[in-house]
């Protein structure tokens, strides 16, 4: 057989590749109607994709540049944010570690289902199993959305917003959890985590802050309570990007709301402190001060 003209193969090969384009810029069924199969697809025709899932903005996942445009992946993963998001974070770990105990946290100290009340409640080792999970709450909501949910619409102009939208929606699902009437927690746990992933100088210089006037008072609310103030501060020193200062202003604010019983008992007079044993007293439970 006669060996083919260079001329023929490069007028063959540019064939395929005009076939090969006008097939990739036409989405198929799958692509369609299930996103999300599509957004798993392997890519092996663009050279450089095969990059690590750990970076962000170098996803291993991905759909080709044509489809990452379209609104319909794009909502898909902003409705998975959301709802991976507040559904972690909804989870009521101090309402669960308390009924393992036979013990209603809403019914007890303080009525809070956060870590310190469990730990005044149940001892050191529920309170800081507790604190731990709020936090990993937090944490892994903003890591599942910057490595899942971002890579399925990574060029969408929008697309740096989910890890931030996870984090504002795992600490609203740890403050109204569906499970429990809409009734959780303050938030400063899952708060703290989320901040971890999201900024970790800002975070590390709100814990310090934390711990510093804590240390001074014994009091855990008046510690959140200034602690959260500091938070959008240290964001905006740090030069985050205005969205995140937003988010931490929002953040700041909501802890601030949640504490406002606190507020009200440490201007009385009457908020407990760690580590300080209570008088007796012959009132009644609902009476007594307690920090969430």
């Amino acid at each position: 057989s006669r060996r083919a003209s260079p001329n023929r193969l490069k007028t063959g090969l540019q064939t395929n590749e005009k076939t090969r384009d006008a097939t990739s810029n036409s989405p198929s069924t799958l692509q369609l109607f299930n996103p999300l199969t599509a957004a798993l697809r392997f890519n092996h025709s663009t050279p450089g994709t095969l990059r690590s899932i750990g970076d962000p903005k170098s996803p291993r996942w991905r759909l080709p540049a044509s489809d990452r445009y379209n609104r319909p992946v794009f909502l898909l993963s902003l409705t998975l944010t959301l709802v991976a998001g507040y559904f972690l974070g909804s989870i009521p770990t101090g309402y669960l570690v308390a009924r393992s105990r036979g013990i209603d946290i809403r019914k007890v100290g303080s009525g809070n289902m956060g870590a310190t009340n469990v730990f005044r409640t149940l001892g050191k080792g529920p309170g800081i199993l507790v604190l731990l999970i709020d936090a990993l709450k937090g944490a892994a909501s903003v890591l599942i959305a910057r490595h899942f949910w971002v890579p399925m619409a990574d060029t969408n102009p929008w697309v740096s917003a989910l890890p931030m939208i996870a984090a504002l929606s795992a600490v609203l699902g740890h403050n109204y959890t569906c499970w429990l009437a809409f009734k959780g927690g303050k938030g400063i746990a899952t708060s703290a985590g989320v901040l971890a992933a999201l900024v970790p100088i800002p975070f590390l210089i709100t814990l310090g802050a934390w711990i510093v006037v804590f240390a001074l008072s014994r009091y855990v609310s008046l510690a959140s309570i200034l602690a959260a103030a500091v938070l959008p501060v240290a964001t905006a020193l740090h030069r985050e990007p205005l969205p995140v200062v937003i988010l931490t202003l929002v953040l700041a604010l909501l802890a601030i709301w949640k504490h406002k019983p606190n507020i009200e008992r440490l201007i009385a007079g009457t908020e407990n402190r760690i580590g300080k044993k209570k008088a007796p007293t012959t009132d009644k439970p609902e009476s007594r001060g307690g920090t969430p």
